[in-house]
C-alpha cells in the first residue's frame, strides 16, 4: 500500500499496553529501513495532523499493476 502512495500515516490502537505490545517504534523504523527518513517523518507529521483535526498532505495515488497470466490478462 505503500508503494502506491495508499497508506498516509501509522497508527495504533493500544489500549491496554499491558496485553498487547505497542510497537510504534519498530512500525516506524520498518518504514525508514524500506521507505527512507522523508517517508517516514511524513507519516509521523501526518498521525499529528489527524489529530489536530487538519488536512493529512497526500501524494496522488498509483495504479496498481498486476503481472499478466500466460500473456493474455
Amino acid at each position: 500500500m505503500i508503494e502506491f502512495n495508499l497508506a498516509h500515516l501509522v497508527a495504533s490502537d493500544a489500549r491496554d499496553t499491558k496485553k498487547r505490545g505497542f510497537f510504534m517504534k519498530e512500525a516506524y523504523s520498518k518504514i525508514e529501513k524500506k521507505f527512507g527518513t522523508d517517508l517516514m517523518y511524513q507519516f509521523m507529521e501526518n498521525a499529528h495532523v489527524v489529530l489536530e483535526g487538519e488536512m493529512v498532505y497526500t501524494e496522488p495515488p498509483e495504479r496498481i499493476r498486476t503481472k499478466k497470466r500466460l500473456g493474455i490478462f
